[in-house]
């Protein structure tokens, strides 16, 4: 983001770090730090602070025509802030990702194609490490773009919301209130209803005997994607892939 464009941008519009602040629950902080460059903001808060102004998040970037898309801008920006073995480890998801499409692209009939993460473990508190391994499914119940990626429900640790080996299909979207989302604290990942009042956000347990999680903002917490559908039953495993991978993550 060019601090200088996001400042003319807020002039223009008139509106103050407070009121933004306000508009999309980023601390007032945070802001600060991110209209004189001290830090970089998150993908989420870019697009947080794009709507609350109005625009688009090329409006926050210098008009160059190279070519590319917003979306491939930003992708490119923070490849080059990664070391070499995390560069190497994107290269290894995409070479994954090329693959599925080169298979199935020419499938008549096919569902729509999916990565699944599939957790070791569910603790009692509905949380599991962020390191899993991925199934590619095949799922024909959901919508086109209805879904990002898919987890699967491992034990019957969130019953009676979920029951093991339920599919949950996931947006990169962050929830409104009442939505079930995933958020990643600490390597560790917990499947909570997001919920905000006023200046207090409640990440709410799915079972009984777990606690919530209560917050004046999310700035440890990073939101993984939000749950669009549930799938019960059984899905076709088309392949498992040998290593474990991060989940992808968006904040």
């Amino acid at each position: 983001m060019n601090r200088n464009l996001f400042y003319e941008i807020r002039q223009e519009k008139g509106v103050t770090i407070e009121r933004l602040s306000e508009l999309t629950g980023i601390p007032i902080g945070t802001l600060s730090k991110i209209s004189s460059g001290l830090t970089k903001p998150s993908y989420q808060n870019m697009c947080l602070i794009a709507q609350a102004l109005g625009c688009s998040l090329d409006d926050f970037t210098d008009k160059i025509d190279t070519g590319i898309s917003e979306d491939e801008r930003f992708l490119l920006n923070e490849y080059r802030m990664l070391s070499n073995h995390s560069k190497g480890f994107i290269k290894n998801i995409i070479d994954m990702q090329v693959e599925i499409s080169r298979t199935h692209s020419g499938e008549t009939g096919a569902g729509r194609i999916l990565e699944c993460f599939v957790p070791t473990a569910i603790n009692g508190d509905g949380s599991f490490h962020e390191s899993c391994t991925i199934d590619i499914i095949e799922v024909h119940k959901i919508d086109d773009g209805a879904g990002d990626f898919a987890v699967r429900i491992v034990s019957d640790t969130l019953c009676p919301v979920y029951f093991k080996n339920d599919i949950l299909i996931m947006k990169y979207s962050f929830p409104v209130n009442g939505e079930t989302a995933i958020f990643m604290n600490n390597h560790r990942m917990y499947i909570r209803k997001f919920f905000r009042n006023e200046d207090k956000i409640r990440l709410v347990a799915l079972n009984d005997f777990s606690r919530d999680i209560e917050l004046f903002d999310l700035n440890d917490f990073t939101c993984v994607g939000t749950v669009a559908t549930l799938l019960r039953g059984n899905v076709s495993v088309i392949a498992t892939d040998k290593y474990k991978k991060i989940f992808g993550i968006r904040k």
